[in-house]
């Protein structure tokens, strides 16, 4: 199997997806895409920065914060438009499969959440929260981090916006530094919370927030465990690295297994490639899995270079160079793969050569 670069886009943002479409922020409009990368739709609006989101079967923009805009996904038709006096921003919540939208009022901490109903196009309830930092809505609760003790982890309940526990890392980790307790990411398993941070990895029980397991990787910063994305369910976490082994998460029975990969001195290592001599370790914030593949990026003197590894067969199956760029994404849509490089703002489509 074999893969090439067929299309080179321009993105200025990360791309949203449904099962058919594709959404991107070109020049200074959305555009909606299908699945052979033609334009079906551009939004009237214009704007240098959108905030916009797929949920339920809607797609919302926000290009001015103070003006959201809901179109139906299938037939793009506006469904309604509503104005804010404050400056609004969506809230994190590409997981969140109900037909609610949240809003956070666009200040340092995100005091104010408004809940609109997608449906009717109404405001069902409003709500101010202190110290509010970076909330994420997930299908079974809100996760947010203090915004003054970037340590402490807050639930609040989606539907009363009410306050159901807190937990601080300082209980689970030791302190190294002032930057130990910096949130990396934040992900809902199986109505848990994965949280990831400098100070390592904590799964914390979604009822009641008290710890199921945790890593500590003993000050080794640069080694913190970061999830790997799957085609199959991106909405669940599947498999998780350490900088030196890769585990996977049985869905239904939430064990966890290590997957064994060697290197030439039957070392247990990630995916590593090597040019001139020289070996590189793979960017873990960018590891997908597709078609049984292992996709992920590494550098060298500046410039990017896609690695497909197989791990049945413990070979790479391919190289792709790049170009230059730092911040990388990748995605799998249809039967086709796309890489974001938001350095260059353009993004890259691969397709299985027959």
């Amino acid at each position: 199997m074999s893969y090439k670069i067929n299309k080179i886009l321009p993105c200025l943002d990360f791309p949203v997806f449904t099962e058919n479409f594709l959404f991107l922020h070109q020049g200074r409009h959305i555009v909606k895409m299908d699945e052979n990368f033609n334009i079906l739709w551009r939004s009237q609006q214009q704007s240098e920065v959108f905030d916009f989101a797929v949920i339920a079967d809607k797609i919302l923009i926000i290009p001015d914060e103070k003006n959201l805009f809901c179109y139906h996904i299938s037939d793009m038709r506006l469904d309604f438009q509503l104005h804010f006096e404050e400056k609004v921003a969506l809230l994190n919540q590409n997981h969140n499969k109900d037909k609610i939208c949240y809003l956070g009022t666009k200040t340092s901490d995100y005091q104010t959440f408004i809940k609109i109903d997608i449906t009717t196009g109404k405001q069902i309830s409003q709500a101010t929260l202190t110290n509010i930092f970076t909330p994420y809505v997930f299908q079974h609760g809100i996760i947010s981090i203090d915004f003054n003790h970037r340590e402490i982890i807050r639930k609040y309940n989606k539907d009363t916006l009410q306050l159901e526990w807190e937990h601080s890392l300082n209980s689970e980790f030791e302190i190294i530094n002032n930057d130990s307790f910096i949130v990396i990411q934040v992900f809902e398993y199986k109505k848990h919370y994965l949280i990831t941070s400098k100070s390592g990895t904590i799964l914390l029980d979604g009822k009641t927030g008290n710890c199921i397991w945790k890593s500590f990787l003993q000050g080794r910063f640069e080694e913190t465990f970061s999830p790997i994305y799957t085609d199959s369910t991106p909405s669940e976490l599947k498999a998780f690295c350490n900088g030196e082994n890769i585990y996977l998460i049985d869905i239904d029975t939430e064990d966890i297994y290590l997957l064994t990969l060697f290197d030439n001195n039957n070392n247990h290592r990630l995916p590593q490639v090597s040019f001139n001599g020289v070996v590189y370790e793979p960017d873990r914030s960018t590891i997908y899995i597709y078609n049984d593949l292992f996709w992920y990026i590494i550098r060298d003197k500046g410039e990017a270079f896609l690695v497909i590894f197989s791990a049945l067969s413990e070979k790479y199956e391919q190289i792709i160079p790049l170009g230059k760029g730092i911040i990388f994404s990748i995605y799998s849509f249809k039967d086709k793969v796309l890489i974001a490089n938001l350095d260059n703002v353009i993004l890259f489509t691969l397709e299985n050569e027959m």
